[in-house]
């Protein structure tokens, strides 16, 4: 598989500022953490971003913490933030607006 282009600093800040509960870690990760009203809320998000992210063979860490569900992204064949973890991050956001 082709690697695929880092941001640009214009596309990530764009991408931020269109997403504010998104942020970069000091790794370099796209980061943000889902509450939900219950664990298995959580849980059914959790299987609705993996069958995404097995589609688009791009796969996120997921941290499981009760109700909290942190989602982390970087596409390590890159070795930087691409167009695909903003992708991945929109559509974290869509799905947890269906709990």
């Amino acid at each position: 598989m082709a690697r695929d282009p880092a941001l640009s600093s214009v596309g990530l800040q764009t991408f931020l500022s269109e997403h504010p509960e998104w942020s970069v870690t000091q790794g370099g990760e796209l980061e943000r953490t889902f509450t939900f009203a219950r664990f298995l809320g959580g849980i059914a998000f959790v299987q609705a971003v993996a069958a995404v992210a097995a589609v688009h063979d791009h796969h996120p860490d997921l941290d499981i913490r009760y109700t909290r569900v942190t989602v982390r992204l970087f596409t390590h064949d890159s070795k930087a933030l691409t167009a695909r973890d903003l992708q991945l991050a929109a559509e974290c956001d869509r799905l947890a607006k269906k709990d």
